[in-house]
């Protein structure tokens, strides 16, 4: 990877807390938040984005909080004791009236577990410039893991 591929990638990063990073033809680096093809395991990613919202609901059960699924728009993905995956994705919000809004959420697929580790709203465009870090998450586990190493 370049140094000018190295700033942009890690501007990505920042800018969308790892769900909107672009692929950088013929760099594959150890740890890098890569697109995934959702056509190809849909179902999978699917699953994903289920666990992160049944965990939402388990949290905010006492709050009358409800989601239901819609449909998958966007999955990154990054090796890291497994993979873990930045999902974007639509739900119904029951407590809203039914309202379908987009959320992000961090799952890792663990070498023994399946966990959601981060859930919040997608952030306005507008409103992603220098990350959202802290800001606008339901719950996040997912900034710094183990390995020393932060996003």
């Amino acid at each position: 990877m370049t140094p000018e591929e190295a700033y942009s990638y890690s501007e990505q990063v920042l800018k969308s807390d790892g769900f909107d990073v672009s692929g950088i033809p013929g760099v594959s680096c150890c740890h890098q938040i890569q697109p995934c093809n959702i056509d190809y395991n849909y179902d999978m990613y699917k699953r994903y984005s289920q666990l992160a919202i049944d965990e939402y609901n388990r949290r905010f059960k006492d709050a009358n909080a409800e989601l239901e699924f819609v449909k998958v728009l966007k999955v990154m993905g990054q090796a890291s004791r497994g993979i873990r995956y930045y999902l974007t994705f639509m739900a119904k919000d029951l407590g809203d009236g039914g309202e379908i809004k987009t959320y992000q959420a961090v799952v890792l697929d663990g070498l023994d577990s399946k966990t959601a580790n981060s859930f919040r709203l997608k952030p306005p465009e507008d409103d992603r410039d220098s990350g959202s870090h802290g800001r606008q998450w339901f719950w996040e586990n997912h900034l710094c893991n183990d390995e020393t190493r932060c996003i």
